[in-house]
């Protein structure tokens, strides 16, 4: 059932270009991940990957918070747990993340980790016309963005499925928010 006027008109929602699913293959998706020493954050970024129907358009930001000199798993770091324990052909990757390392003796929370991502894809999207000045991918009013814990598993084909929702909510300014479910759920009942 539709939200929009008895007319048609949908007053949020004008991009629909990426209904099609031909054309929303190529769509960004920005994924944000504040991670404080959490040893399964390379998992998460492994499966971010393997699970999207095209990991090509996956863009991945982390404020990875460890502690410096620690022989802990858990300050080992995303990327670099990613690539010696899931992915040791990681470099296919590496110009769709981008990690800032944080001592985590100096972190501030993770609503602090979270707006300084924020602020990295304001700035991409800002300066989407400056090659030299982006972070990591220019980032366009039609791109989608994603918030996620460190510590987090994806259904099989989640990138489509994420802009198939969007459009069911019949505006541009939608927000999709989950409780995340037991890992053992993931891909059952989808």
């Amino acid at each position: 059932e539709s939200s929009c006027a008895e007319n048609g008109q949908c007053p949020f929602y004008h991009y629909t270009a990426d209904r099609d699913e031909e054309v929303a293959k190529d769509v960004p998706i920005h994924m944000l991940i504040a991670a404080f020493r959490d040893q399964l954050c390379g998992r998460t970024i492994h499966n971010a990957f393997s699970r999207a129907k095209n990991p090509k358009r996956i863009f991945i930001r982390i404020i990875d918070q460890t502690q410096p000199g620690s022989d802990l798993v858990d300050d080992q770091g995303c990327w670099a747990r990613y690539c010696s324990e899931y992915n040791s052909n990681c470099d296919e990757f590496k110009d769709q993340v981008k990690t800032i390392r944080v001592d985590a003796g100096n972190s501030r929370g993770p609503t602090w980790a979270r707006s300084k991502l924020s602020a990295m894809v304001n700035w991409d999207y800002i300066h989407r016309d400056d090659p030299d000045e982006i972070v990591l991918k220019a980032v366009e009013k039609q791109h989608f963005c994603m918030q996620i814990d460190s510590h987090m598993d994806f259904a099989d084909n989640y990138d489509n499925g994420l802009i198939d929702q969007h459009h069911q909510t019949e505006n541009d300014y939608s927000v999709i928010s989950t409780y995340v479910a037991d890992i053992e759920q993931n891909n059952k009942d989808q």
